[in-house]
């Protein structure tokens, strides 16, 4: 029996992934999806209902083909139809919307993030059912704080759908928030928004959020500093709202964010306590399916109060199946049983495929299935402590090694301690859980529940410690970034080479080695591009104006925010190995002029251009308007005669609006990052 024998569920996987794909690329009418279906059952019913054994038997793959095809169809229907279902009723519309806060809010800078669904719409015209999930940025005061999941609020505004900046190599934040199922957003300041009741009716998602934020608010009592609590708060519960962006950040570079979102390593823990906690039904027979039973029931609580995250749920539905695999006494593939899992979250939610903690936590578990067993057998140490040390690296070096593909593509870094890191996060993850449970049952007995939360905030003091140790070593992180084909390229070639590690033959060693090489042609054609190119680039931010100069693996920025200019940048500057920018003297009361590849570029920081009139017009070859200036056509172009002019998102839509028709009028090129993503000039 070979692999894909002993794993069934895999090859009704992959065409559900590819239905899936292909929907991101083409559509298909209702008349095409139903004709390939009757396609793929006749295909099946004729390979069923065929008599001859030897016939069946010669045409089996009719069957084979018709599953296949009513996979990828199935796949791409429900794609289709979590679209309709993610699609926001009356975007840009402006009245007053009934909604329903379906989670707490969390604490921006500048703002508080609600994501909602709405029920009612109501304008000067009618009142109609409205249907759509949307985040709501909702000004800051006091009363924000004390809402709470399942609250009735009345707001007036409208509703946008997401919009993404396009800049090169940028974040798709429109497709993150579609894939999640948020079909809108908006900003309600003070005094536009009320709170108008509660829901009363049933909902499972608000119950579980009000059992999580029941254990929260236990938590709470013990006084735990505010960075110890958000980590444990995300630990225990997946509760990851009170983290902030720097702590976040030291744990990735650290290379044990995963530790962060309830996952199978935290399934599996409680799943170890809970089976040494009722061994004893191991005594008898007949208690042996109850303590399954028990088991299950558990882990499924504990999916329930970490908010039902799709990471929970996916590693407590595949514990459940290794669970199931148990009682009826078979061993069950561990690769079937990923298999199975992944299959059934896919047709529950498609999108959930493009969510990078999917694609993490399944790279992981089958890098340690494959890797773990073999880096284990190249070194036995003698005592038990050496062998539990030896299976903690080698458990944490084969999960790096499923991963590393997608994180140099979605991160474009490496972290270079995270052996070192996972040799004190792990064992800390399993303690810190272990003294959560007892604090939790011991809450109500202060002497206990004291030292219990003594030892916690200890154990989350020494983890953050050694996060932020690790950051303080010298190039705590690589930067090594690949694109798509490189990712794949990479993931063929370790394939390759380790089918010729089993099979010892040479095709495989040659292909593997041919994809080494691809990966190795790319990057140098990245660099020869790169080194001969000459850009000025204007990107989309809403808040602040960057613009920047690249000149072969030189590069030059002139910004206000540095910090928000690489959030911005940092991936095109990784894909295309261009250096760490220089940045351009910058003064609020000073214009701008720069000379690059001969042309010449203004960008004003005033609105000095408004009051005054020249006979003699200053002629740039780019005038680029940010800063949130309100500039008047006319009297600017009065004083500056431009070949080319770029705004950005600084400016509102109503000068923008008034520039783009000066533009036509006096024959001037315009670019608006707003409507038409970054500006990208490249002179050589």
């Amino acid at each position: 029996m070979n692999f894909l024998q002993r794993t069934p569920f895999l090859r009704l996987l992959i065409p559900v992934v590819i239905g899936i794909l292909s929907y991101q690329h083409l559509q298909l009418p209702v008349a095409a999806i139903f004709f390939l279906y009757t396609v793929s059952v006749t295909m099946v019913a004729v390979a069923l209902l065929i008599r001859p054994v030897d016939t069946r038997y010669r045409l089996r793959w009719l069957f084979g083909l018709g599953i296949t095809l009513f996979f990828i169809v199935l796949s791409h229907s429900l794609c289709s139809l979590q679209a309709k279902r993610n699609a926001f009723d009356h975007a840009g519309e402006n009245g007053i919307f009934l909604v329903e806060l379906t989670r707490l809010p969390t604490e921006k800078p500048r703002s508080y993030l609600c994501e909602v669904k709405t029920i009612q719409f109501t304008d000067s015209l009618h009142t109609a059912p409205s249907r759509g999930k949307a985040y709501v940025y909702l000004e800051k005061d006091s009363i924000v704080p004390t809402l709470s999941a399942g609250d009735y609020l009345l707001l007036k505004g409208t509703f946008n759908e997401p919009s993404s900046l396009n800049n090169p190599d940028g974040f798709d934040y429109a497709s993150y928030l579609m894939r999640k199922g948020i079909g809108a957003t908006t900003y309600i300041p003070h005094g536009n928004w009320t709170l108008a009741g509660h829901a009363d009716n049933f909902s499972i998602e608000r119950w579980s959020r009000a059992c999580q934020k029941q254990l929260l608010d236990l938590l709470r009592q013990f006084d735990f500093s505010q960075e110890n609590f958000a980590v444990l708060a995300a630990l225990s519960f997946g509760y990851t709202d009170e983290l902030d962006p720097d702590l976040r950040q030291r744990y990735s570079n650290s290379g044990i964010t995963h530790i962060l979102a309830v996952s199978g390593l935290h399934v599996g823990i409680i799943y170890f306590i809970l089976h040494f906690l009722l061994q004893f039904f191991d005594r008898f027979t007949f208690l042996r399916k109850f303590k399954i039973f028990i088991i299950l029931t558990l882990l499924w609580i504990y999916a329930f109060i970490t908010g039902l995250s799709p990471s929970a749920f996916r590693a407590t539905l595949m514990f459940s199946f290794v669970a199931m695999g148990n009682l009826l006494g078979k061993k069950a593939s561990i690769y079937n049983t990923l298999s199975m899992s992944a299959f059934f979250m896919l047709l529950i939610n498609p999108n959930l495929l493009f969510h990078i903690g999917f694609q993490l936590s399944y790279t992981a578990v089958a890098g340690i299935v494959y890797f773990q067993p073999r880096l284990a057998r190249l070194f036995t140490p003698r005592n038990r402590p050496a062998r539990w040390l030896w299976n903690l690296l080698t458990v944490s070096l084969a999960a790096q090694i499923g991963t590393v593909p997608l994180t140099l593509y979605y991160f474009h870094t490496f972290p270079n301690y995270f052996l070192f890191t996972n040799m004190i996060a792990i064992p800390a993850t399993t303690l810190i859980l272990y003294l959560t449970v007892c604090l939790l049952v011991f809450s109500s007995i202060p002497y206990l529940a004291g030292i219990t939360a003594l030892l916690l905030d200890k154990l989350l003091t020494l983890l953050n410690s050694s996060v932020h140790l690790v950051q303080q070593l010298p190039h705590p992180t690589s930067v090594i970034a690949f694109n798509g084909y490189q990712s794949l390229l990479l993931v063929l070639s370790v394939a390759f080479l380790c089918h010729y590690a089993r099979s010892r033959k040479y095709g495989t060693l040659i292909c593997g080695l041919s994809c080494m090489a691809g990966m190795l042609a790319i990057d140098t054609v990245v660099s020869h591009r790169t080194a001969h190119t000459e850009k000025l680039i204007v990107y989309a931010s809403y808040r602040d104006t960057h613009v920047n100069f690249i000149s072969g693996y030189r590069n030059y920025a002139y910004t206000s925010e540095p910090g928000e200019l690489h959030k911005t940048a940092h991936a095109f500057w990784n894909l295309n190995k261009i250096n760490a920018p220089a940045l351009l003297p910058f003064d609020k009361g000073l214009d701008a002029c720069f000379t690059f590849h001969n042309r010449k570029i203004l960008i004003p920081t005033t609105d000095f251009y408004n009051r005054h009139t020249s006979t003699v017009p200053l002629h740039v070859d780019y005038l680029i308007i940010g800063h949130g200036l309100k500039p008047r056509a006319n009297e600017l172009l009065e004083c500056i005669r431009p070949q080319h002019i770029i705004t950005d998102h600084t400016i509102t839509p109503w000068y923008t609006r008034q520039l783009e028709q000066a533009c036509k009028e006096n024959n001037i090129a315009f670019h608006s990052t707003r409507d038409q993503g970054a500006f990208v000039m490249e002179f050589r």
